[in-house]
């Protein structure tokens, strides 16, 4: 793996005027994942232009953002990773996290924002410059956008010149944090809603900063603050982390705010999607400020098991041949339950291969990563797992089937399992006094728990 991740464009992205203005994204992708062979992989007029430019200021504005920084440290600089902007067949995306990596951001345009002239499916990285954010911010809603993603047929001359070169750490964060988001954004479901001008009020709500955890609840047509944390409310920390939204919130007709159960304790994430007139912004949020997506670890389980390469195949290929597929259609096309072929599609999402649609009942769409790097070789839990069971490192107690023990260099560590998965398992270790479970399971439960399914009793 590299130190480093080099973008080269052929040119700045720029907004340009001539009969109509003319938004010109250049892209960079590999070599070995280039679409087709062609540089430009869709041109399209877009319904509204200030809408766009909106939700792309908004994903630029969560790159170049860090909500957390640990304590006793100075940030260095980190240069923000650029955009990156996915076509599955309908849908124009353009996704970011922020580079404390505990925020992504997606802006989706919809179908019948975009009057498309030429396309094709494809995921790459795109310029987002100083220049590009103050022409964007200047458009307006009677503008006639004419939106080219990619260098093939930029045709204004302000585009010629030599290539834009940038080098920035390689974001190994985000291959990780783009795999973990879709496992949050699968398992959530929508606890509130609001539309109308209700929704400017609702945001009004929350404090600039809060070091604290809010409780957010729905209040009839409208989101209130909750006395405390229940099931029927939103928990969040750092409401600072939301900023994005607020550019796009004069767009919105509709805000729903999803979330997921949360067994271990340890807070959850949300997802607050603002749906405006063919598009959508959507930014979720980790647990608190200073837990990155990148180490929540809700993808180990599912990499852990063997689900089998036909499964992961048919998954791939239903969700390739459409902009979403969701995991109850590749369940039933496999035969196979629910819980397994999420499994599957997080086997893909670790790969970089896919993205999940809140809107579509957490349909999941085709999206390769330009980045080179699989999350599952980022991940030292996994790594040291399989050391562990390679060393036959377990031993499960003959009259308590949930109960094993784990050598573990010069320790021993005690796990106690509460059914046939991860889910509400402990373990005597440091890792699991300090997260109680809150970010996935230890080296320790994902060995038992792997050791108890190879040898056939779960």
């Amino acid at each position: 793996m590299a130190d480093t991740l080099t973008y080269r464009y052929a040119a700045p992205s720029a907004v340009t005027r001539a009969a109509h203005p003319l938004l010109g994204l250049t892209t960079f992708t590999p070599d070995e994942q280039s679409v087709d062979g062609a540089p430009c992989f869709l041109s399209a007029f877009v319904e509204r232009a200030d809408v766009v430019a909106a939700g792309i200021l908004a994903v630029a504005d969560v790159a170049a953002a860090r909500y957390y920084v640990p304590f006793r440290t100075i940030a260095r600089q980190i240069l923000a990773a650029d955009p990156v902007v996915t076509y599955d067949g309908e849908h124009l995306r353009f996704e970011s996290f922020s580079l404390c990596g505990g925020v992504h951001a997606r802006f989706d345009v919809e179908p019948g924002g975009l009057a498309v002239e030429g396309a094709h499916r494809g995921t790459t990285n795109v310029d987002v410059n100083p220049p590009l954010r103050r022409a964007l911010a200047a458009l307006g809603r009677s503008d006639a956008l004419r939106l080219r993603v990619g260098e093939d047929g930029l045709e204004a001359d302000t585009l010629a010149g030599s290539v834009v070169e940038k080098r920035v750490p390689l974001p190994s964060r985000w291959v990780r944090g783009f795999a973990e988001t879709q496992v949050i954004q699968r398992r959530c479901a929508p606890m509130i809603e609001i539309a109308g001008p209700e929704i400017q009020r609702s945001l009004d709500l929350l404090p600039a900063r809060s070091r604290g955890r809010l409780a957010l609840e729905q209040h009839g047509a409208a989101m209130r603050m909750a006395t405390r944390v229940s099931g029927a409310t939103v928990g969040i920390v750092g409401p600072e982390r939301l900023a994005a939204l607020h550019g796009f919130v004069r767009f919105a007709d509709r805000l729903r705010v999803h979330t997921h159960d949360d067994p271990a304790g340890g807070g959850a994430s949300s997802a607050w999607e603002i749906r405006g007139p063919e598009a959508r912004l959507t930014i979720t949020i980790s647990p608190e400020p200073a837990r990155g997506f990148s180490g929540e670890g809700g993808l180990l389980e599912s990499l852990a098991a063997d689900v089998g390469d036909g499964l992961v195949s048919l998954a791939n290929e239903m969700i390739a041949e459409r902009s979403t597929a969701s995991i109850e259609h590749i369940a039933a096309a496999a035969d196979v339950d629910n819980e397994t072929a999420g499994r599957a599609v997080d086997v893909l999402a670790a790969a970089g291969c896919v993205g999940i649609d809140l809107r579509d009942g957490a349909g999941a769409f085709a999206r390769r990563l330009p980045f080179g790097a699989a999350a599952t070789d980022l991940n030292p839990r996994l790594a040291t797992m399989a050391a562990l069971l390679a060393d036959e490192a377990v031993e499960f107690d003959e009259s308590d089937s949930s109960r094993a023990t784990v050598r573990s260099g010069q320790s021993r560590q005690v796990v106690r399992l509460s059914g046939q998965s991860a889910a509400g398992a402990n373990c005597t270790c440091e890792w699991y006094a300090r997260h109680q479970g809150a970010r996935g399971p230890c080296k320790h439960v994902l060995a038992v728990v792997t050791a108890r399914r190879r040898a056939g009793d779960g």
